[in-house]
This record gives C-alpha cells, structure tokens and sequence, in this order.
C-alpha cells in the first residue's frame, strides 16, 4: 500500500490538447536538459509561454507535470505489430522498449536522483510506466493463450513479467553501460521472460 506522503493527488483543470501538448514537450526538454532538482515550474512557463497559475490548475506539483509528460512520451511511442509467437512478441516488444529507453536516457538520468529523494514522484512513475507496459505485456499474454502457447494461469503474470523487464532494463541503461542490443533482447527473453511465464504464477 501507499503511504500516506506518496498518494497520488487529484489532477484537475482543462487545457487545450494542442496546448498541453506543448507544456509536456517543454518540461521533457527542460528535463533532459538539467535534470529534475535544477528545473523549475518559473522556466518551464517562460520557455512554453504560460503563466504559472495555467500550469498549477493543471498539475499540482512540478512531480505531477513531469510525470504526465513522461507518461505522454511513453504513450506515443511506437507499438510493435503482433507477431505470431509469444517469442517473437516478446522479442519484438523488448525491442520497442529498448530503443525508446536508449532515446529518453537523457530523461532518466535527469530523473535518477529524484527518483530516490522524492517518494511521491518515483510512485508516479512506476504507477504510470508499469501500467503501459503491463498492458503491452498483457496483450501479448492473451494472446499466446489463444494460441495455446500458455496456460490461461499465466495471465496473472504479466506484473512480473513487467517488473522483471524494467528492471533488467533499467540496470542495463543507466548502471553497467553495457548496449541494449540484439543479444541482451534475446537473451533477455529465452532465459528470463519465457521461463517465468512458463512456471505460471505462484500457488496461492
């Protein structure tokens, strides 16, 4: 459960798509640019040519805006077609992951330090992060159950799955330096992915 200091708040108010678009797009930049302590809600109006007050009624908090920014970037980008194996799938979702992890390292650097200082915003982030790809890995799931590739058990995997991908992903990208290539993916799904959506969930 949630502590009480990192629930997530409400988000209210209504703007323009095309103009909240841009803030999005603004503070990403800002991100990228100086990292998540050194940017401030003063910049990002300047840069994007708001007041402050437009901003705050829609997100409460500087956390609130650059998490809904990253969340927008993770939504827009690309999706693999489905393959015709759950292998092929998976080989294919990591991939998508990977290259749009290489092109935003920039913004999680900008985040890294944040994420272990600020409670409330590292749960936005992976409350938002894990339920995009949970739900990639979810219909990737379904399907191989339809294909009679996995048992309908393994549904109630996909957290797992989601996590133990993030993670390797993760450690990878920003600690050990080493490329996000063919035969970590591949690797990546034969001896870690396919064998725990294999053993199916725990016996509860």
């Amino acid at each position: 459960m949630i502590e009480e200091t990192t629930q997530v708040r409400h988000i209210g108010g209504r703007l323009d798509a095309a103009r909240e678009s841009e803030l999005l797009e603004v503070t990403l930049a800002l991100l990228a640019e100086v990292g998540y302590e050194s940017m401030s809600m003063d910049e990002i109006a300047r840069r994007a040519h708001a007041s402050k007050a437009t901003i705050y009624r829609r997100w409460p908090s500087k956390a609130d805006l650059v998490a809904a920014a990253i969340l927008g970037h993770k939504i827009g980008a690309l999706k693999p077609l489905p393959a015709d194996t759950l292998r092929d799938d998976l080989v294919a979702e990591l991939s998508c992951l990977c290259q749009e992890s290489m092109a935003a390292r920039a913004l999680a650097q900008g985040l890294l330090t944040a994420l272990r200082t600020d409670p409330y915003l590292a749960e936005l982030i992976r409350q938002q992060g894990s339920s995009v790809m949970q739900q990639d890995i979810a219909a990737i799931v379904t399907r191989a159950v339809e294909r009679g590739e996995l048992p309908s058990t393994c549904e109630r995997c996909t957290f797992t799955v989601t996590e133990v991908a993030q993670a390797l992903i993760g450690t990878r990208l920003l600690f050990s330096g080493k490329p996000l290539d063919a035969q970590f993916i591949e690797h990546t799904v034969d001896y870690v992915l396919l064998p725990l959506l294999r053993a199916g969930p725990p016996i509860s």
